[in-house]
């Protein structure tokens, strides 16, 4: 939706320059050849008009426009490994290591199944197996801990 709301803004925007640009009069031919003091050039009704739809098109679409841009409501990506990370840690730093390691472990999870890695860059891709890499460590230190 925000593609189209862009579209129609800079319609709207172009619409709008045009017809502010526009010529509103024309040119008086006067029989005889001398004006005698008259303008050689007088506004048009019709052409002023025009000009004015033009305008109050313009800006309607420049606001629904606006309007799509501004309200679009298409899914953010979310990533559900960063609830899970956080309440891995407060788990961890209460002394609560098997509910730590719960949510560790869902975190990997979601970290493994929730990224499309086609639409992910190449710098993401790193960071995410870099996350992935130091989680799945710090799951098996829990794991090896005395106390869990």
């Amino acid at each position: 939706m925000k593609v189209i709301g862009y579209l129609l803004g800079t319609i709207g925007v172009v619409l709008g320059i045009y017809a502010l640009t526009m010529d509103v009069s024309v040119e008086v031919n006067y029989s005889g050849g001398s004006s005698y003091g008259f303008p050689d050039r007088v506004n048009n009704i019709g052409l002023m008009m025009q000009r004015q739809n033009f305008l109050y098109t313009s800006g309607f679409l420049f606001i629904c426009g606006l309007i799509l841009v501004l309200y679009d409501k298409s899914p953010k990506v979310k990533h559900r490994y960063k609830e899970y990370l956080e309440i891995a840690k407060k788990a961890e730093h209460k002394g609560q290591l098997l509910v730590a390691i719960d949510h560790y472990a869902d975190a990997i999870y979601h970290l493994e199944n929730d990224y499309a890695t086609k639409s992910v860059s190449n710098a993401d891709e790193v960071r995410r197996q870099n996350l992935l890499l130091s989680l799945k460590q710090k799951l098996d230190t829990l794991k090896k801990h005395p106390s869990s």
